[in-house]
């Protein structure tokens, strides 16, 4: 299994309606980053939505746009079979492996709940 060489949430994305926490994931011996989408489970835990690659070159791509179709959903690709393309047997054992690197549980919970004070602001202006 290719071990987590550096994890870090990068910012809180809405999707359908749901904040979702952006965790940027680099595994050893791969040229390009994981990006794994994390929402709020309720009592402090983290449903993993889905794991995107990001092909674009960072030499050309260095203002981190995600919005281009580098980002390629990679989630059933990698759990599909006995044992995914990256080692990692299932979706939870990956998640776990996430969210138990230093900082990013706390990461996630910070950004997240400064995501929503900010739109329930917005809602109540």
């Amino acid at each position: 299994m290719a071990g987590i060489k550096h994890a870090e949430c990068k910012r809180i994305v809405e999707r359908s309606d749901q904040l979702c926490a952006d965790v940027e994931v680099h595994l050893e011996g791969e040229e390009h980053a994981l990006v794994a989408l994390f929402t709020e489970a309720g009592d402090k835990e983290y449903d993993l939505v889905m794991i995107l690659k990001n092909d674009a070159d960072p030499a050309i791509d260095w203002y981190d746009n995600d919005l281009h179709a580098a980002y390629e959903d990679v989630t059933g690709v990698l759990f599909g079979g006995k044992q995914g393309g990256y080692g990692w047997s299932s979706k939870e054992e990956f998640k776990q492996a996430v969210l138990a690197y230093p900082g990013v549980r706390q990461q996630i919970r910070t950004q997240l709940d400064a995501a929503e004070a900010g739109k329930l602001q917005e809602i109540q202006t």
